[in-house]
């Protein structure tokens, strides 16, 4: 199980990735294909994405702020045929340094945090 440590804020009605302090992101299974990271953010949620090279579940744990609890969300993870968006010229470079975006074996982790608070650093 790899660890990573990532610090959501709420600033000004939308959230922002801060290092300022430590938090968690669990991954079940082998390393990460892509580290996870931050995507539609609103006042009140945001979503953390990554990717693995297996099928297992991942778990976000998120703490902190005005939450009474840890909230847990697992993923449901979704298999991407090939990662897509790159060019040629990032495809050779890929290949030529060993880089494994482009190999089989790509799944896509999704947790939607809801229920966040303004102006409130979570971590996760």
């Amino acid at each position: 199980m790899k660890r990573r440590r990532h610090t959501i804020s709420k600033l000004f009605g939308t959230v922002l990735l801060t290092a300022a302090l430590p938090c968690i992101a669990q991954q079940a299974g082998d390393d990460f294909r892509v580290l996870p990271y931050l995507q539609m953010p609103s006042s009140t949620g945001m979503a953390v994405n990554w990717f693995t090279e297996t099928d297992a579940a991942g778990t976000i744990t998120l703490t902190g702020g005005d939450l009474a609890a840890p909230l847990i969300i697992n993923s449901t993870p979704n298999a991407i045929a090939v990662l897509q968006g790159y060019d040629t010229r990032e495809r050779n470079n890929a290949t030529t340094n060993g880089y494994r975006l482009f190999e089989d074996g790509n799944y896509k982790h999704q947790a939607i945090l809801t229920g966040l608070t303004a102006n409130t650093t979570y971590n996760y």
